[in-house]
């Protein structure tokens, strides 16, 4: 290495000469080998980014499906828990029957269910054709004499 006080020239005059006994092909050897070192270490770099970034993929989807699972079976639970619920509360006003509450609640339930459907689906008609309406009367519907073809 160069003394503190060494003048910057004397240091360039020096390695020159270190190099100058040196074969310019293995100089270029060296610096090919340094090249594939540091294209290596990027590559496990990367090889090592996308490990991780796949095991974190199949943990996100595991638990997804765990979760998505875990929901739908507490849908259902509830789902039945209200049905045997309006089951019995219907018996109860059929003075004790239950095969008639349980008929009334098996009709009531999936009827109420079909009704609201169609009925949210034909407000979400009326409100987009109703949308479609004020967008095409707030435009001319004429061209404009100006107007180039």
């Amino acid at each position: 290495m160069s003394e503190p006080n060494e003048h910057p020239s004397n240091v360039e005059d020096r390695t020159a000469t270190e190099n100058a006994g040196r074969d310019p092909l293995v100089e270029i050897v060296d610096q090919l080998t340094e090249l594939k070192a540091i294209f290596t270490h990027l590559a496990e770099v990367k090889i090592d980014q996308a490990r991780r970034w796949a095991r974190t993929a199949a943990f996100t989807v595991l638990v997804m499906t765990f979760v998505s699972i875990a929901a739908a079976a507490l849908i259902v639970v509830s789902a039945v828990s209200i049905g045997y619920g309006a089951a019995l509360g219907l018996s109860e006003a059929f003075g004790g029957r239950a095969w008639a509450g349980y008929l009334a609640a098996g009709i009531l339930l999936p009827a109420s269910i079909a009704c609201s459907a169609w009925i949210l689906i034909t407000l979400g008609s009326n409100r987009r054709k109703r949308q479609l309406v004020a967008k095409y009367d707030s435009e001319p519907t004429e061209p404009e004499e100006n107007a180039k073809p």
